[in-house]
């Protein structure tokens, strides 16, 4: 796949404006390509970006909740080695990242999310303020890594489980 292909399998597996504003949410900072995945967990990255051939991302809001998009293009059996990755970087009970401490991690089940060939998730508090639950599936060779930010866990954990249902339909178009 050349870098110009992957880069438009990137912006159409995105969730369009359209579909996140059906939700109250609207897009603050349109869909970009770049070069880096966003995951960390536990303090350390997923090896994806040696897999890497295009990546992009999109930021959406609704009053205080967000939800964080990237997709990424890999190179074959980097998308699900990233998946399976997840698991061990998600095992500390906390950790911090810059200014931001991460706790009461704890591991989602996700498996009623059907349209992926993998999917993990976990849910965490930041800075003992608000909550945040992330996702990193897998289509092909395509990462999809969603996070929520909502000031409530039940708020963080079902704004999550919409966008993935949202991703799912998306990428089987």
């Amino acid at each position: 796949m050349t870098i110009l292909e992957a880069e438009k399998a990137v912006l159409a597996a995105m969730v369009p404006a359209a579909t996140a504003k059906r939700l109250a949410f609207t897009v603050s900072t349109k869909p970009r390509i770049s070069n880096t995945t966003f995951f960390t967990g536990c303090g350390k990255a997923l090896t994806a970006e040696a897999y890497l051939i295009a990546s992009g991302s999109q930021k959406l809001s609704a009053s205080s909740r967000t939800l964080v998009q990237s997709v990424s293009v890999l190179r074959p059996g980097g998308a699900a080695r990233s998946v399976k990755e997840v698991a061990g970087l998600t095992r500390c009970s906390k950790y911090r990242l810059g200014t931001v401490t991460h706790d009461q991690l704890q591991r989602q089940d996700v498996s009623a999310v059907k349209g992926f060939d993998g999917v993990s998730s976990w849910c965490e508090r930041l800075n003992r303020r608000s909550y945040s639950c992330v996702s990193v599936a897998s289509k092909g060779d395509l990462l999809l890594q969603m996070s929520s930010v909502s000031g409530t866990l039940k708020d963080a954990q079902r704004i999550l489980r919409q966008f993935l249902d949202l991703s799912a339909a998306q990428l089987a178009g």
